[in-house]
């Protein structure tokens, strides 16, 4: 049901990033967000709301767990601490010769926690969750053309979409095909385990399918992480808070954009290891930067097009404001009312890179003619609106230059706070730390538009929260060279593991 919005509410949706063990940095920041929510909804329901997650790989977990926090009031510093610090524990991954690492005692722990309920505030609108999976069987569609026919493509990467609300049972939680499953399928990185298989039999998936114009779509299908080709769905998100703010109008509320990751893009040294002409990179160091890379295009890909989207509304609000004043007939002069219009356009692109504040939502069109003028622009560029993003990261933490130097499970492609509960507990920390200090920053809540005695309400709610624990946060910058001998030999056993079932799968074969 539509609820509207009034100036000083904020709405976020939420992108999660796949993270692996680090997912204990996201576990961290999103337990402090929920918990200023809480805060707020208990004294004006509905001013500050989570309505829209999109996760992928260990983000889809988090997002699922976070969903339950805000639905059934499950306090949410508790349940992220035990779904990312007590639980995941190397030695409770382990599993033979099927794959390097399982989830069977991680799936019986997500399903005793995705079944309780809480005291906290609830939310009262709905939160749309979308899960990043990494298909291993082909998904064949059409891409329709304007001018021609519609090309035929095919893409690995689909998707589990689930809305939640206070009414929701615990079968859509953790039932049969349901968000636990698909979150779990969402984070089997192909590396460590097997793939998940998942029904997708549902009638909403495969009408999902049909629209999105899938041919022969599956009813079964085997996954694997969905951070391998997504790892950062901004777009996703972006796609979801617009769909949501169509069938319920923001009006005065301002809609954020959230980021959580751990890894975020840093500015480089000029030299650095990768430009040293005087020393060859190891392989396998040059196999974790591999990874690296792959997870970093995608976001770079997402915030590229984002900051397209942005210039291209702005712009087009200009042109729209010109083209009112000559319809109306407030300016006589068309051509000089264009010709103003390309001049500011010029000097907004000579100037991008100047940092000129947020921008604001353009005003309602004020006649018939403006409104018309207004939906014709909207159906010929794709119904685009300005997008606001903010990113928590470790740098948000002061005078944190470099996310490695605090997370401690950063080593081993992130594989490495598995290996020690006190390490995931660090980057808990870091985490919390990081979204409590972003919220009452510059760049915080209050800047981004909720109401200023809420925004201090939140921000001091989740540093109240966090005051009633003591969390380890001496372990930034750990490397496998710095671990306990113990730890050491559990890498090798690993890796050993890993052969082994390598030789067995290709004699197999």
């Amino acid at each position: 049901m539509a609820a509207g919005g009034h100036p000083g509410e904020l709405r976020i949706g939420l992108t999660i990033s796949g993270a692996i063990a680090l997912g204990a940095f996201e576990g961290g920041a999103l337990a402090a967000l929920l918990h200023a929510v809480g805060r707020v909804n208990a004294q004006r329901p509905g001013a500050l709301r989570i309505d829209a997650m999109a996760g992928a790989s260990a983000g889809s977990m988090t997002a699922v767990v976070a969903a339950r926090c805000l639905m059934t009031g499950l306090d949410p510093i508790d349940a992220m601490y035990e779904a990312w610090v007590t639980t995941p524990a190397l030695t409770q991954l382990r599993d033979g010769l099927s794959a390097p690492l399982q989830v069977k005692s991680t799936e019986a722990a997500a399903r005793r926690l995705l079944t309780r309920r809480g005291a906290a505030p609830l939310q009262t609108t709905p939160v749309h969750v979308n899960l990043a999976l990494g298909s291993l069987r082909r998904l064949d569609y059409e891409i329709g053309r304007v001018g021609g026919p519609p090309v035929r493509a095919t893409t690995h990467l689909d998707w589990q979409e689930i809305v939640f609300d206070t009414g929701s049972p615990d079968e859509l939680y953790v039932g049969s095909g349901q968000a636990m499953d698909a979150a779990l399928a969402s984070g089997a990185h192909g590396v460590a385990f097997r793939p998940r298989g998942l029904d997708r039999s549902a009638p909403e998936i495969q009408a999902g399918y049909r629209a999105n114009g899938v041919d022969g779509p599956p009813m079964f299908g085997w996954y694997t992480d969905g951070g391998t080709i997504d790892n950062q769905p901004l777009g996703r998100a972006v796609n979801l808070t617009q769909a949501i703010d169509r069938d319920d109008p923001r009006d005065g509320a301002r809609r954020l954009h959230l980021l959580i990751t751990p890894d975020p893009a840093i500015r480089q040294p000029a030299i650095d290891a990768w430009t040293d002409s005087g020393t060859e990179p190891r392989w396998l160091v040059s196999g974790e930067r591999i990874v690296t890379l792959l997870l970093s295009q995608h976001l770079y890909d997402d915030m590229r097009q984002l900051e397209k989207t942005n210039s291209r509304v702005s712009w087009l609000r200009e042109l729209e404001a010109a083209l009112g004043a000559i319809i109306d007939g407030t300016a006589p002069d068309a051509t000089a009312a264009l010709n103003e219009v390309i001049a500011s356009i010029e000097h907004q692109k000579d100037t991008l890179y100047e940092d000129t504040g947020h921008a604001t939502a353009p005003p309602p069109p004020t006649t018939p003619a403006r409104a018309a003028l207004r939906r014709a622009l909207e159906l010929a560029t794709g119904e685009k609106e300005y997008i606001e993003l903010a990113v928590v990261s470790p740098l948000n933490v002061r005078g944190v230059t470099r996310p490695a130097d605090v997370l401690g499970g950063a080593f081993l492609m992130h594989f490495g706070g598995f290996l020690n509960e006190r390490l995931r507990e660090n980057d808990f920390a870091v985490g919390y730390d990081a979204m409590v200090q972003w919220m009452g920053g510059g760049d915080g809540l209050a800047a981004r538009g909720l109401d200023g005695d809420l925004a201090a309400l939140a921000t001091d709610g989740a540093t109240r929260g966090a005051a009633a624990h003591r969390w380890r946060t001496d372990l930034g910058g750990a490397t496998l060279r710095s671990r306990p001998l113990r730890e050491k030999l559990a890498v090798m056993a690993l890796v050993a593991r890993a052969a082994a079932i390598a030789v067995n799968d290709a004699v197999r074969r």
